[in-house]
């Protein structure tokens, strides 16, 4: 696992937090750049064979095009087989949870024993000042190697969805569903991205719906209560949690260090625990993770797997970016 994201723009002086570094990518750099540097750093780190990666899945929601899916383009970036399985999807908070989710699922069912998972945000690229809490955002970007192994561990998951209410967490403009003949859609305008958010009904609705949401998730993992590292990622109040032996002072250390970056969140989280981890030198760095996440849909998601922290890599602040289809790793 490995994460990367922009220099630190500005540092912004935030209630009971403190200092906040804020990274916001420049003009060119996209999620799909972050994301292409955490994966090109797995590679190298992991001395990868490219041709046993079956499957790519990019999720976020800002993406480099309308078409073709970005998850194609990395393909191709990376230097992936040609049957490689390459998908987008449409998600920002849930990004962490979703794409373990559907990974997981595909390399189960294909022959090839890896698979890469990149997800990750530009916030900075949205407009969200509905948001109490939008000047901590953050761009960062994360990719996930899954692989095959004969291990004796599984993937547990569960989601629940509420598209019923999807209007109150969602960017409308920019699709196809129009409001009005005179209604245009102009992407060189920031305000045509803003992102609908109810802070008022978010928070009743969570506050409501998670304890039930977590009642089902002790059915159906009775570890739960044993984990090490609960992370209750809720977009609307950074320093929420799931009060289940659960560290604030990480979070609340990610967050000064690399901002409020969402679906990015939980990975940084885990670089800090495997900082103090070897600050101890512990000799046990596998870790049962349960992560549990809220975001657009209306959906929230459980998952579960073991991990080792020595797999966790550093990271990385990139200004790398796709230019003129040709990518250079010099600084």
């Amino acid at each position: 696992m490995a994460t990367s994201v922009p220099l630190i723009t500005e540092q912004i002086n935030y209630q009971e937090l403190g200092l906040v570094n804020v990274r916001k990518s420049n003009f060119e750099q996209t999620t799909a750049d972050l994301g292409y540097d955490a994966a090109f750093r797995i590679i190298e780190a992991q001395k990868i064979d490219v041709n046993e990666i079956g499957v790519l899945i990019f999720i976020s929601r800002t993406p480099d095009y309308r078409s073709p899916n970005t998850a194609a383009v990395l393909q191709g970036r990376l230097g992936l087989s040609i049957d490689c399985i390459c998908y987008d999807i449409n998600a920002g908070s849930n990004g962490f949870s979703t794409g373990v989710q559907v990974a997981s699922s595909i390399l189960k069912n294909i022959n090839k024993i890896k698979a890469f998972i990149i997800f990750g945000d530009t916030p900075s690229k949205l407009s969200n000042e509905q948001n109490s809490i939008h000047q901590l955002e953050s761009d960062a970007a994360t990719c996930i190697l899954l692989e095959k192994t004969n291990a004796n561990s599984s993937i547990i998951s569960y989601t629940e969805s509420f598209g019923t209410h999807f209007e109150k967490y969602a960017i409308l403009k920019g699709g196809f569903r129009y409001y009005g003949k005179n209604i245009k859609f102009d992407s060189t305008e920031k305000s045509n991205f803003n992102i609908n958010f109810d802070e008022p009904f978010i928070e009743s609705f969570v506050s409501k719906k998670l304890p039930i949401f977590l009642n089902t998730v002790n059915q159906i993992n009775s570890n739960y209560q044993q984990s090490l590292l609960v992370n209750n990622q809720l977009p609307f109040i950074g320093l929420n949690k799931v009060d289940i032996n659960y560290n604030d002072a990480i979070l609340k250390n990610s967050i000064n260090k690399y901002g409020l970056t969402y679906s990015s969140s939980i990975p940084l989280q885990l670089q800090l625990l495997k900082e103090i981890s070897e600050s101890n030198k512990e000799q046990n760095t596998n870790i049962t993770l349960n992560t549990v996440t809220f975001g657009e849909g209306l959906v929230l998601n459980y998952t579960s797997f073991e991990i080792d922290l020595k797999n966790i890599l550093t990271t990385n602040e990139s200004i790398e970016f796709f230019s003129e289809y040709k990518v250079s790793h010099e600084i």
